[in-house]
């Protein structure tokens, strides 16, 4: 099988700020890393007042298949549309769209608020997931178009890092606020414009389209082959990936452990493990080659979901799925530098916002697919532990399958008009 070869990213030279001839700073990095747990907040934030929600609205036919939607429409709309995020990131610019992108996710993501029937409620979810698609393009776009090399890394792997922890204290956070009631947590999402006042002032647009006139009516084409192997690759990853996130509750009652608070304390601590796994990742580029380490996660992905059968209870239980995080934190800052590398750094916002897409998507698909394959073979467990063969697989195929071989030929094309 061949696969095109990703173009090298080596001999780029990190941007300078045009008012200030600085390079980004810590500042720039800490505003993205915090904008892009933005994402994170509207999903996990709402989750403990769902109960409340349903409760509120019981009287509607609709509300059993409505409510949970409350939580997941974000993330399928994500996937939905990063792609087209990524398309307006090279139009207008990764700034520009991601300060609007930060106002409408305060207006949309507060809206629900005020409303008292659920249509509309799922409708402002809807617009959330939009803006979160475009919001998290533009980070990730923005990080790598200010850091190179190491550092380029070390904030692809923070941004694991910060969205991990972020899940632990929204959700947190979340279930305080639910005492208040269930708008109550809506109110966080105004949060949003701070960052937006933040980013207006520090950040600033990096140039794409003057780099590629001045080398005349050409402009680089964004190769779907060169991208669809990461892709397909980190769609099969965010399956495993939101395993232990959605899977763990289930897997603890059945093992007999029925407390909200324990199961809430177990799955922050698993979630922890997700944290470590991506902070470690700049490490383990340092001495091993990226696509090592990916297999190498896959394979622990993949043990930890293995081994669920045979551990002792919910500790046990807790433990394998906290190896299973560990292997999951680690691919995430693996396979976003996988696809970066895999494009051009003209088309990075579009190549991006694919990438992005395949991460959202998988999610979403995640639990249809654990619900299918309990079905077909007889239990949760059991569709856990496939799940879990198919990381192993996959690791398995990154070894025969090589992810580098011969380039492809023109990677150009004109520019109309």
């Amino acid at each position: 099988m061949n696969f095109p070869t990703p173009v090298p990213q080596s001999s780029e030279s990190a941007p300078v700020d045009p008012r200030t001839g600085r390079h980004a700073t810590a500042a720039q990095g800490i505003l993205l890393l915090a904008a892009s747990s933005m994402p994170v907040l509207g999903t996990v934030l709402i989750s403990p007042v769902l109960p409340s929600i349903g409760q509120q609205f019981g009287n509607d036919p609709a509300a059993a298949a409505l409510v949970p939607l409350i939580a997941s429409a974000p993330a399928l709309l994500i996937g939905l549309l990063s792609p087209v995020a990524g398309l307006l990131v090279e139009r207008l610019g990764s700034k520009r769209v991601l300060l609007i992108g930060l106002v409408v996710y305060a207006l949309v993501g507060t809206a629900p608020a005020f409303l008292n029937s659920l249509a509309p409620i799922i409708a402002t979810r809807l617009a959330v997931g939009a803006a979160e698609a475009f919001i998290m393009t533009c980070c990730t776009a923005l990080i790598t178009d200010y850091y190179v090399q190491r550092m380029r890394v070390r904030y692809l792997s923070l941004q694991a890092v910060v969205t991990a922890l972020a899940a632990t204290v929204f959700l947190a956070l979340g279930g305080l606020l639910g005492n208040l009631g269930w708008r109550a947590p809506f109110w966080v999402y105004p949060v949003s414009l701070v960052l937006a006042v933040a980013g207006w002032l520090i950040l600033w647009p990096v140039g794409r389209r003057s780099s590629q006139t001045t080398a005349g009516p050409t402009r680089t084409r964004l190769s779907a082959r060169v991208l669809a192997f990461p892709m397909a690759i980190s769609f099969i990853a965010a399956i495993v990936l939101l395993i232990p996130i959605v899977q763990l509750p289930y897997l603890l009652v059945g093992a007999g452990t029925t407390s909200p608070g324990t199961i809430g304390l177990t799955a922050a601590i698993v979630s922890l493990a997700t944290a470590l796994g991506a902070f470690t990742y700049p490490l383990l580029v340092r001495v091993i080659d990226p696509a090592k380490v990916r297999i190498v996660a896959f394979v622990l992905a993949g043990c930890g979901l293995l081994v669920v059968p045979l551990t002792p209870g919910a500790t046990g239980i807790a433990a394998a799925m906290a190896i299973t995080s560990l292997g999951t934190g680690s691919l995430l800052p693996g396979l976003v530098t996988w696809a970066v590398d895999a494009v051009p750094p003209s088309r990075r916002g579009q190549g991006i916002g694919w990438w992005w897409s395949s991460i959202y998507l998988g999610q979403f698909a995640s639990p249809l697919v654990v619900v299918a394959l309990s079905e077909v073979l007889g239990g949760l467990t059991v569709a856990v532990v496939a799940v879990g063969g198919v990381s192993v697989a996959t690791a398995l195929f990154l070894v025969f399958v090589p992810a580098t071989p011969r380039p492809t030929v023109s990677e150009t094309v004109a520019v109309e008009g």
